[in-house]
């Protein structure tokens, strides 16, 4: 959460130039020139960028307030990155308490880890091997794959399509399931 849309926009821009996709970032900026938007209104653009229920309540109550929130979803091996990221930008305060305990209560975006009652976000880079107390084969600053002389998977322009100088198949987060026609688990709404 930030104090003004450009510091979200500005935070948003940056994650979006080292390397986080376009679509998996999201910003929620509060309503402007008077215009009223309800909290309610507010809550269901946040869970429609899969934060669960009862954060996008709080959330929603900030950006009412006249806050501005970014939301990322990050790709595996790259939420440490992200997160040095957004706090390079001054967030403020959103009014969502840390995780001390595992999630109690049932989410629907999140229904395994809601089943094992695990938290789904971790500020770690590594949240598996923290969890297993396993350490990592990488010290965060380069990808697996550059320790091995390999290009980065997440980067669309060093993949085998483009190697071969095919295109890339989809930039879609379902891809097997657009291409199969198959509905989703869960869904923007």
């Amino acid at each position: 959460m930030y104090d003004s849309p450009q510091k979200a926009q500005e935070a948003a821009d940056a994650l979006k130039r080292n390397g986080i996709w376009e679509d998996a970032v999201d910003v929620v900026l509060p309503p402007s020139n008077g215009a009223e938007a309800s909290a309610d209104a507010i809550e269901a653009r946040i869970k429609a960028a899969y934060v669960i229920a009862s954060d996008a309540k709080i959330y929603a109550q900030g950006v009412k307030r006249g806050g501005s929130l970014v939301i990322a979803r990050p790709g595996l091996g790259t939420s440490g990155k992200a997160i040095a990221l957004l706090d390079s930008f001054g967030p403020v305060d959103s009014g969502v308490a840390d995780e001390q305990e595992p999630m109690l209560g049932w989410d629907d975006s999140a229904p395994l880890s809601s089943a094992l009652s695990m938290p789904t976000l971790v500020a770690g880079a590594a949240p598996f091997s923290s969890f297993i107390s396993m350490k990592t084969l990488i010290d965060g600053r380069s990808s697996g794959s550059s320790s091995f002389g390999l290009p980065k998977l997440a980067d669309p322009s060093s993949g085998l399509s483009s190697m071969i100088g095919l295109p890339t198949i989809s930039r879609s987060a379902t891809p097997l399931s657009s291409l199969l026609h198959f509905p989703t688990v869960t869904s923007r709404r």
